[in-house]
């Protein structure tokens, strides 16, 4: 398997050698044309020389000494004079029994051309024929021009290509490698760097170049995502360090009364007054193991909704009952205002467990003699929405704590000393759910006040808007 320096490498070089194929055909069709415009320049230069002497030679009498002084034994081009039959009059010594006009068909003879003919033993020619009607003769003239040259200046041309070629080509895929292991050399430091990193280690950073290119863009997205696995496996190594010392305290308390009973005889009031309190540890127990469970759900996305009708001023009632009791035990002035229709399209279940977490946290840590209030409207937005605020007073925190209330295990100190029985998992599990049901829920403090506002979406349900 290629590494992909080598496979960038290679594809430069493939790109490279395209490009010397396609650059080199253009330059040498370019060139090869400019030396075939060049002989026919000069053979029709050399043309109009001869014919003036044709000219002269054929006025009155032929006289073809004068083409044979002038033009038998030329350096350069060799020439040849027939009549229309095609007997010849005149040609160059050089050509002896050769005749340039077999190369020219019946149908040039009358027009000019310019042909390339092959002789045997002098080799490649460029040929321009001509017909000339000097007196009351018909002549055909024809110069021819050896390629030799031509050619010459071609084949060195393409051994240029054919050297220059491979070295420019083997030249780039070297500068193609070596700039591609520049450009990934981040890319491997970034993999040894990751492949340090475990889950003991996660405060370890990959090197991000100051450069703004992809590369840096690349080893941000990935110290974020590391960032973010850090914050998990610490929440997680939290949760389970609490979930533990949470279900620990109750155990020990059952199991210390279990043991204080077993020892010695005890009256049968003894034994009631004991299991009545490991009931309510059991009770605790479960709640908490109950809360886990549904947060765990909660972080592997496997709750499933159900959206029903629901009576929300009905199951507003009905959560509120268990929790009358120890509101009237601690004094607590309720004040309540629900402006919903009589039915709602949410989620019953889900719902329940968020509002009966509200009441019970509110109820628990709102002072002897204060105030709750639970104030539930529709707000009509793009999509309406169910709000519902809970406030108590004697709130012992400040506005810093607004959003360490809904972590995990999170209690305040002056929770921690207080004789509560709560774990610091409710409001933690009513976020979850909020979110869940693609609702909202905060938390503001001040002047002793704490409120919790849930905001869901729901649709109100069919049944109410025939109602209304």
């Amino acid at each position: 398997m290629l590494t992909i320096r080598w496979r960038l490498a290679l594809t430069y070089g493939c790109a490279m050698a395209v490009f010397l194929i396609v650059f080199g055909a253009l330059v040498y069709a370019l060139i090869s044309q400019s030396l075939i415009a060049r002989i026919d320049f000069e053979l029709e230069e050399e043309l109009t020389e001869l014919r003036i002497e044709v000219q002269q030679a054929f006025v009155g009498e032929p006289r073809l000494e004068l083409l044979r002084e002038h033009f038998s034994e030329h350096a350069l081009y060799e020439f040849e004079i027939s009549d229309l039959a095609g007997e010849s009059l005149f040609r160059s010594t050089r050509l002896a029994d050769r005749r340039l006009r077999n190369g020219i068909t019946a149908d040039a003879v009358q027009h000019r051309v310019i042909a390339q003919l092959h002789l045997s033993g002098l080799g490649e020619y460029r040929v321009l024929t001509e017909p000339m009607q000097v007196s009351s003769s018909s002549l055909l003239v024809q110069i021819a021009i050896p390629l030799r040259s031509a050619r010459d200046v071609q084949r060195h041309l393409l051994q240029t290509f054919g050297v220059a070629g491979p070295v420019v080509l083997v030249l780039a895929m070297t500068s193609g490698y070596l700039m591609a292991r520049r450009a990934l050399a981040p890319i491997r430091q970034m993999t040894r760097t990751a492949a340090l990193i475990s889950s003991r280690d996660l405060h370890q950073r990959l090197e991000v170049s100051p450069v703004e290119d992809e590369l840096s863009e690349l080893g941000r997205t990935l110290n974020a995502m590391i960032e973010r696995l850090e914050k998990s496996f610490n929440n997680m190594r939290r949760f389970t360090a609490d979930a533990g010392h949470e279900l620990r305290t109750p155990l020990t308390v059952i199991r210390t009364q279990l043991d204080v009973a077993l020892r010695g005889d005890r009256s049968v009031e003894d034994l009631r007054q004991v299991l009545m309190s490991v009931l309510a540890d059991s009770e605790q127990l479960s709640h908490l193991v109950s809360n886990l469970l549904q947060l765990a759900r909660a972080d592997q996305q496997r709750l499933a909704t159900n959206t029903e009708p629901t009576d929300f001023s009905a199951l507003l009632e009905d959560l509120w009952q268990p929790f009358d009791r120890r509101a009237n035990h601690k004094e607590l002035t309720i004040k309540r205002h629900v402006g919903i229709p009589t039915l709602i399209s949410i989620d019953r279940s889900l719902l329940s467990v968020i509002l009966s977490n509200l009441f019970d946290n509110a109820v628990e840590y709102a002072n002897d003699g204060g105030n709750l209030s639970i104030v539930a409207t529709l707000v009509t937005e793009p999509q309406v929405v169910l709000e519902v605020t809970i406030s108590n007073s004697g709130c012992v925190l400040d506005s810093r704590h607004e959003s360490q209330v809904f972590e995990r295990f999170w209690r305040g100190d002056a929770a921690r000393t207080d004789t509560s029985t709560h774990s610091g998992l409710g409001l933690s599990l009513c976020r979850c759910l909020a979110e869940a049901l693609q609702g909202q829920i905060s938390a503001t403090i001040a002047n002793g006040l704490f409120s919790v506002t849930l905001r869901l979406p729901i649709n109100p349900s069919p049944t109410a808007s025939a109602a209304r």
